[in-house]
């Protein structure tokens, strides 16, 4: 369970990370939050180009530039850094990638709620997926 006094230390802790580290590295964090705590190395550079997309951002994101981003939120111990197995969707074989993981997804979320950029991109992602399913099913939209 996680208690108040945790959560608001982790508040304090993006905060002051946000505040801190400039561009990727607060940019990395936005989206880990956003896709559930986790992401693959290999689809991360993906993940933030469809963030600058969305915010109108023509950025050239450079891959060593998201790989020190994913060092320093480690060094801050915001995330952990692991090999693990993946399957591959193109046959049955798996091989090893590495998995980006928030240490407390719950909380840094709940931190970067007052973060314009976080929320509106949050709002947009969960309202595409909506209608996405609304489409799919053939419901109305709320």
């Amino acid at each position: 369970m996680v208690r108040i006094k945790d959560l608001e230390e982790m508040r304090v802790k993006v905060a002051a990370t946000l505040d801190r580290e400039q561009g990727i590295v607060g940019d990395v964090l936005r989206v880990l939050a956003i896709h559930h705590g986790a992401a693959w190395r290999s689809e991360l550079l993906a993940d933030l180009a469809k963030f600058y997309r969305f915010q109108l951002r023509h950025d050239a994101i450079a891959p060593f530039s998201v790989e020190s981003a994913v060092l320093r939120l480690k060094e801050l111990d915001l995330l952990t850094v692991e090999e693990r197995r993946r399957g591959s969707v193109t046959d049955s074989q798996t091989y090893l990638e590495t998995l980006i993981r928030l240490r407390d997804t719950e909380a840094v979320r709940n931190a970067l709620l007052s973060d314009s950029a976080f929320a509106r991109y949050w709002y947009h992602r969960q309202r595409t997926i909506q209608d996405a399913l609304s489409r799919e099913t053939g419901e109305a939209k709320p």
